[in-house]
């Protein structure tokens, strides 16, 4: 501790100050060279506060689009035209698979594989847009609602069996990229565009 600050208190042959004797002066001094000495605190932003994302539709579309802007301007930087589509799904181990009637493929997963923003995009627009569709498709509310309208819950149940149980999967999503757009695909469709 700087004994510098404490000029003004007493301290004793203990080395316990006595309060009794210390001055707002001092304070104020021991305030002053605290922050003289102490670097400016460095703003830091949560990294869950960047990654929670609600699952919804209009969430996925914003993905979509900002997914949108990166990949252009990277393919852009790169010399990539932006014709004809590319997918990119992620799969069950979270690497990025890159897919395509295209001849430059392994340029295209090169660029991805370099760039972790990119593959934070990819992966936050295919996870949130795997659970949203989720649950507008069979959600547990659904479930529900369905089956409190029910006169055969046993139909029900069996209806929305996949739902229960070790078999449950999320729905397969993946993006695609073509002339600076986004299409976000579910369960083999076209579902959102950003």
């Amino acid at each position: 501790m700087d004994m510098s600050v404490l000029a003004g208190s007493s301290v004793t042959q203990t080395g316990i100050r006595n309060p009794q004797a210390r001055t707002s002066t001092d304070f104020a001094a021991a305030l002053a060279a605290a922050r003289s000495s102490a670097a400016a605190p460095s703003r830091i932003q949560s990294p869950l506060r960047a990654a929670l994302i609600l699952p919804t539709r209009q969430n996925v579309q914003q993905l979509a689009s900002m997914l949108a802007q990166k990949l252009a301007a990277r393919f852009a930087a790169a010399g990539l035209p932006q014709v004809p589509a590319v997918g990119f799904s992620v799969d069950g181990a979270g690497d990025i698979q890159v897919s395509g009637k295209r001849s430059d493929l392994a340029a295209i997963d090169t660029l991805v594989s370099s760039d972790a923003d990119l593959q934070r995009a990819i992966r936050a627009t295919n996870a949130v847009a795997s659970h949203a569709y989720g649950i507008e498709n069979g959600g547990p509310l659904q479930v529900q609602r369905a089956y409190r309208m029910s006169s055969d819950p046993q139909e029900i149940v069996a209806q929305y069996a996949s739902l229960f149980g070790g078999e449950r999967s999320a729905a397969t999503t993946s993006v695609t990229f073509s002339a600076g757009t986004v299409a976000v695909t579910a369960a083999g469709q076209t579902w959102v565009t950003g």
